[in-house]
């Protein structure tokens, strides 16, 4: 592979600019480095963002690509009367270097490296709430994030948004008990109002969320989830999912704070499912433990597969797991075991906080290594209303594990978001 003679230019001139302006809150997952509500606006809302980014994928056996897009939002959230209120929000992501870069999968990728942050124009949310005491009600289009979105979210990481037309209502009128429940009735994709097939713009569903989540436990959170996808224009896909998990924190000796996450699911096929019939299992266990804002940790995720079908989470933020390099977006046919560590933390004075990551995958059916990964990722706030990331994902395939996994993958990001 080559490397793009911009790079290092760019990233040069983004580290320059990281060392001279003034910090301000950074998110976990590196989404975004501003967490900004939005000015009011005659006791409403004003929401404004925009992001500008720099993507460069090169992938063997398919031409490199190069991707410079600017995604912007704009949208008002009304004042609140007697709990009742309303949001609506369009989005453009207007991409400034067309022909660099295929933004769809195979068969519109015409041999090139897919970078999915198409062009697009969209009424990105529309919806309806009401907040009361001990619940709220939403019905329109919306965004959509349950739990750690391993199952559910709204791929938050591509420039446009994964939304969804339902009816959700939340309930907290028990103490230390939350639930959560949603109707689907279609799923707005990344891939934006062009795509050059239905599925890819949209999927018409039939589907229901549920969750319910004990907080009452010292230090820790525990759940239940159920997700029935019926997913009419992407049959092969739909499942039902039961699962179980723990999320908690324990003080140690000293400055020291355990963290750790257990999670089991099975999953199978419903009446809405087409190919084979299935059952699959998934595991996921991490622990870390974190000191004066450092974090080191390990982590382990299964999705079962019996050669034919596996475990599969096709409305999931799926860049936040399994590798930065977005192999394994659909869970192949024997499966799949990620085995990773990380450390994360503030560069001592510099403003920047970082997270390094280096991934093992192989398969779960059969005795076979897929390959792996390192990822590290550089976020700094420049003012109050914007803040940088730098990141970088080699995922390095073994030939033997065949199309897609096994091929070599180099990404980079430079990027820019604003927000009000």
């Amino acid at each position: 592979m080559n490397t793009h003679p911009h790079i290092c230019i760019l990233a040069a001139v983004l580290s320059a600019g990281f060392l001279t302006l003034a910090p301000t809150p950074a998110t976990a997952l590196g989404h975004s480095v501003l967490a900004h509500a939005g000015p009011p606006w005659d006791e409403g809302r004003l929401i404004l963002n925009s992001r500008l980014r720099y993507e460069r994928a090169d992938q063997d056996g398919l031409r490199a690509a190069d991707a410079f897009t600017l995604r912007t939002r704009l949208g008002y959230e009304t004042p609140r009367f007697e709990g009742f209120y309303a949001l609506v929000e369009g989005e453009y992501n207007w991409v400034l270097n067309k022909g660099g870069f295929a933004p769809y999968p195979h068969p519109h990728n015409a041999g090139r490296t897919v970078i999915p942050d198409p062009e697009s124009l969209a009424l990105n949310r529309l919806f309806a709430a009401y907040a009361g005491d001990g619940f709220t009600a939403t019905a329109g289009r919306q965004d959509i994030n349950l739990l750690n979105q391993r199952h559910i979210g709204t791929v938050g990481w591509r420039q446009n948004d994964q939304t969804y037309d339902a009816a959700r209502l939340r309930v907290t009128a028990v103490p230390d008990v939350v639930l959560d429940y949603t109707w689907n009735w279609q799923v707005n994709r990344i891939f934006g109002s062009k795509a050059p097939a239905v599925p890819l713009r949209r999927l018409r569903s039939d589907s229901h969320f549920a969750n319910v989540l004990y907080t009452g436990l010292p230090d820790a959170t525990a759940g239940a989830y159920y997700y029935a996808l019926r997913l009419r224009s992407l049959a092969a896909m739909s499942s039902d999912t039961v699962g179980l998990f723990v999320d908690g924190t324990h003080a140690l000796n000293g400055d020291y704070t355990l963290l750790y996450r257990a999670e089991f699911a099975r999953q199978r096929d419903n009446r809405s499912t087409t190919g084979a019939s299935y059952r699959e299992n998934y595991y996921h266990f991490s622990l870390a433990a974190r000191r004066a804002g450092y974090q080191a940790g390990v982590g382990y995720e299964e999705l079962g597969g019996d050669g034919t079908r596996a475990f599969q989470t096709p409305l999931a933020t799926l860049h936040a797991f399994n590798g930065w390099a977005d192999t394994f977006l659909a869970t192949p046919p024997d499966g799949l075991r990620d085995t990773y560590l990380w450390l994360a933390g503030p560069l001592g004075e510099t403003k920047i906080n970082a997270r390094a990551e280096a991934r093992l995958y192989r398969a779960q059916n059969i005795s076979r290594t897929y390959g792996h990964e390192f990822g590290l990722l550089l976020t700094r706030p420049l003012t109050e209303n914007l803040g940088a990331l730098v990141k970088a994902s080699r995922y390095n395939g073994r030939a033997s594990a065949g199309p897609g996994v096994g091929a070599d993958k180099t990404k980079v990001w430079i990027q820019f978001d604003f927000r009000l």
